[in-house]
């Protein structure tokens, strides 16, 4: 069944209740907007509406969302700086399983710690500085001049 809404004519929204959970699960899964318009077969512009008529359902896709952005970057944070975890080790002893705890140590990943700084603070740590020389010529007119220069 769908919910009507009384102040439209036309046909029902096809936001029932349960789109709704499916819509805030894929968000919370990290799917775009597309994919999820995708999954539940709605048009892009008839997510949007929703969003702009129902404040409630816009306000549990946002933080849907968030949750999952919040998830990624934990992991991230993680790779960058190394971390430890407990884990086991299954040995075979004579025909009977052993099961070994032991703690797992990751070294931090490089390429997760660049990303990191170059998107958290990209005036210190993109490939190209630039500089920027603001002016004026005799004329009065402003002149903008962009030197780049590469920092490795």
């Amino acid at each position: 069944m769908t919910e009507a809404d009384p102040t439209s004519a036309g046909r029902p929204s096809k936001l029932t209740a349960e789109i709704k959970k499916q819509v805030i699960k894929l968000a919370l899964l990290g799917c775009t907007d597309k994919e999820i318009c995708s999954f539940i077969e709605v048009d892009e512009s008839t997510m949007t509406r929703w969003k702009q008529k129902d404040s409630k359902f816009y306000t549990s896709l946002k933080e849907a969302k968030l949750n999952s952005d919040l998830e990624v970057i934990s992991s991230l944070r993680k790779r960058a700086i190394g971390y430890e975890e407990e884990d086991t080790k299954i040995f075979n002893d004579q025909g009977t399983p052993l099961v070994v705890p032991y703690t797992k140590k990751v070294a931090p990943d490089p390429t997760s710690a660049i990303f990191w700084l170059k998107n958290r603070q990209p005036e210190k740590f993109r490939d190209k500085q630039q500089e920027i020389n603001i002016g004026s010529d005799k004329s009065g007119k402003i002149e903008v001049q962009f030197n780049e220069r590469s920092e490795r």
